[in-house]
């Protein structure tokens, strides 16, 4: 015998005891008891509540108000760059300086609009989970 098994006792042997999983008697379809169950046998899943992923409130609102006006730049220049320059191409004319004056005042707009819907969404959102 070798050195540690020599304190093993006759009775537990390999061959009798049960493992915790043992893949050779799990059911290889889809009705295996881990798939319906959720769970998979050697990485149970924690409880998490969705109040454990909450966010912190935006701690830099100076960097939301920068992807708010970014997100204001793209739909001035979806909504108003395209359908405009179309119509001066149309119409063969250029609009020049109020092209970049309308497109400036509605990134503005925007942008501030849906920075102010992000810091009231943001302030009601813990509210709606409890």
């Amino acid at each position: 015998m070798d050195g540690w098994t020599a304190y093993l006792p006759d009775r537990a042997s390999k061959e009798d005891t049960p493992e915790l999983y043992d893949p050779e008697i799990e059911p290889k379809t889809w009705r295996r008891a881990s798939l319906e169950m959720k769970t998979h046998p050697l990485h149970p899943f924690p409880k998490i509540k969705q109040a454990d992923l909450l966010l912190p409130a935006a701690a830099d609102k100076l960097a939301l108000l920068g992807a708010c006006l970014i997100c204001g730049v793209c739909i001035s220049v979806l909504w108003v760059y395209f359908p405009v320059f179309f119509a001066s191409v149309l119409l063969d004319r250029s609009l020049g300086g109020w092209l970049w004056g309308s497109m400036a005042v509605v990134a503005l707009v925007t942008g501030l609009l849906l920075f102010r819907i992000a810091l009231q969404r943001e302030r009601g959102y813990p509210q709606k989970l409890y």
